[in-house]
């Protein structure tokens, strides 16, 4: 793995890259409260086809809390271009879990010429389809007493698997109140059937069969999907093989459109600190 430091908008990003990068490089995106190195299995797996690239989010992982604070979901969107700008990368694959998955996807929809394809692991539904005030009375809770909200919330969707909920609730723990806070406001402003049709290049879902509902958002979105079920929310860590051999399989598909190629970019990069 190569890591990297990115100047975003907001402060700086730290990402990760392996591969060799002769198919359409792939950028993972990482759940709200996660970090870059959930993906270690799925870009060690295609590293040896494409450029694979994680980065912390703005305020997780070692990524800098955003100056003015702000996490709203087509903002982190600027934090994904930033990060393929610095690379030199012009098209991409765009892997997103989760609250990720809803960058990705507000992502796609917003700049469709550089998103080669869109492939979303279980991502969060319509906020204005859950129970009235669910959302609200979760953020009162973690503004009381934040640890243990956060620990009850993430232990209840890391499934059955010890070392899965073990790494879940590591990152979670670790991650700063106010970008706990700030990621559920955004998420509660988020507004996702205002991008649905924007964004036409190959997609895919990979859900849990129990979210396959009117108001999920690969159902929003219109986006073909596959299930994965009994490894609880994090499917890439709890089902690797399986969930492995479906984004090599969607990956094989953009590959097979035309302009799946990667092209560099030729104007300026960001500026980059590499660290190996």
């Amino acid at each position: 793995m190569s890591k990297q430091t990115v100047r975003g908008p907001q402060g700086n990003l730290v990402v990760e890259s392996i591969g060799a990068g002769y198919k359409t490089p792939v950028i993972f995106i990482h759940s709200d409260m996660g970090t870059r190195d959930q993906w270690q299995s799925a870009m060690n797996f295609i590293g040896n086809k494409h450029l694979a690239i994680a980065f912390d989010r703005r305020g997780h992982g070692e990524s800098d809390v955003p100056r003015n604070g702000d996490y709203a979901i087509d903002h982190g969107t600027e934090d994904v271009l930033a990060v393929a700008d610095a690379l030199r990368i012009d098209r991409f694959v765009l892997v997103g879990h989760s609250g990720g998955g809803a960058i990705a996807y507000v992502c796609a929809a917003q700049h469709p010429e550089r998103v080669a394809g869109l492939l979303l692991v279980d991502p969060e539904p319509d906020p204005a389809a859950l129970r009235p005030g669910v959302l609200q009375g979760q953020l009162a809770a973690m503004k009381s007493d934040y640890e243990k909200t956060i620990m009850n919330y993430y232990d209840s969707l890391a499934g059955p698997q010890n070392q899965v909920k073990e790494k879940v609730l590591a990152s979670a723990r670790v991650t700063p109140k106010e970008t706990g806070i700030g990621t559920l406001e955004a998420f509660i402003a988020f507004k996702p059937r205002s991008y649905a049709g924007r964004y036409h290049g190959p997609s895919l879902a990979i859900i849990q069969s129990q979210f396959d509902t009117p108001d999920s958002l690969h159902q929003i979105a219109g986006f073909e999907y596959r299930w994965i079920d009994g490894v609880g929310h994090w499917l890439h860590l709890g089902a690797p093989e399986q969930f492995n051999d479906m984004l090599d399989r969607f990956l094989d598909q953009v590959e097979s459109r035309p302009h799946a190629s990667p092209v560099a970019r030729t104007g300026t990069a960001r500026s980059v600190t590499h660290n190996r």
